[in-house]
């Protein structure tokens, strides 16, 4: 579970679970640093976006995620 202020640092592929949405309080910026491993954003309940589940591919890539409470939202 990834929670706010946390800071994650992969060397290979990962799969992010965010935490419930209900739970989900602010906005979570997540950002991928490295050039070789995907980070897998995925929400425990809901969707991102209308999406079960949110990839950062590309080198410095980030996004900005929040909940309603049921869902989750990039902005």
């Amino acid at each position: 579970t990834i929670y706010n202020d946390d800071d994650v640092s992969v060397t290979q592929d990962i799969v992010a679970t965010l935490m419930s949405p209900a739970d989900h309080t602010g906005t979570t910026v997540h950002k991928k640093v490295g050039s070789s491993h995907n980070i897998i954003i995925t929400p425990p309940s809901g969707t991102i976006d209308g999406a079960s589940s949110f990839t950062l591919q590309f080198e410095n890539e980030s996004v900005s995620i929040f909940s309603d409470g049921t869902n989750f939202y990039i902005i």
